[in-house]
């Protein structure tokens, strides 16, 4: 009797994550960029097909022809990166979806740590794709983050980060609707009043 992970193995061997995948992943991120700038004009989806098409199958076609050099094939380092950074999607919307559990709305797009979030998240994605392509140097962590690979340090860091989000809500102060409001200035707030 056949199942799903049969089925799965059978795509895999098809070529399913190796070709198909990564092809149909360039080539939908390279059309919806070609229409959302409209670099030809507006309605030229025949041009931005074409160069969508283009792209991605010289995205592939040196993978599956082994023409890539050793180490720098983009199609593996996709197929070790992008499930990291789901990984790190599903964190980050689990940490949303506790927190909505206890009544609070945060809206990062009107808190001054908007910024911040958008650099960390954008700087975690690098992280993970050098540590995909290997830009590390076999090390799981770049020589200037090495403390991170203390296990005691990442759960003091984690411990840290859990205090300061519970200071967030007990110093927010104010209304419910005015401490959703402000977002995470309570917490740049006290920052500063403990550096004075």
């Amino acid at each position: 009797m056949a199942n799903f992970t049969d089925l799965f193995a059978w795509f895999d061997r098809l070529g399913v994550t190796d070709s198909l995948l990564p092809f149909l992943l360039v080539f939908a991120i390279v059309f919806a960029v070609l229409q959302q700038i409209e670099l030809f004009g507006t309605d030229k989806k025949n041009i931005h097909f074409v160069l969508a098409l283009v792209m991605g199958l010289l995205f592939v076609i040196p993978h599956v022809t082994n023409t890539y050099p050793s180490g720098a094939d983009p199609v593996e380092i996709i197929n070790r990166a992008i499930p990291q950074v789901g990984i790190v999607v599903i964190a980050v919307i689990m940490v949303l979806l506790i927190v909505g559990v206890f009544g609070a709305k945060l809206d990062v797009k009107e808190s001054p740590l908007a910024m911040v979030v958008v650099l960390l998240a954008f700087g975690l994605v690098i992280y993970i794709f050098g540590w995909a392509a290997n830009w590390w140097g076999g090390a799981s962590f770049p020589r200037w983050l090495g403390f991170l690979g203390n296990p005691e340090t990442r759960a003091m860091l984690i411990i840290l980060a859990v205090f300061l989000l519970i200071v967030f809500f007990i110093i927010g102060g104010g209304t419910k609707e005015s401490r959703a409001k402000k977002g995470f200035g309570n917490v740049l707030d006290w920052f500063k009043s403990m550096l004075k």
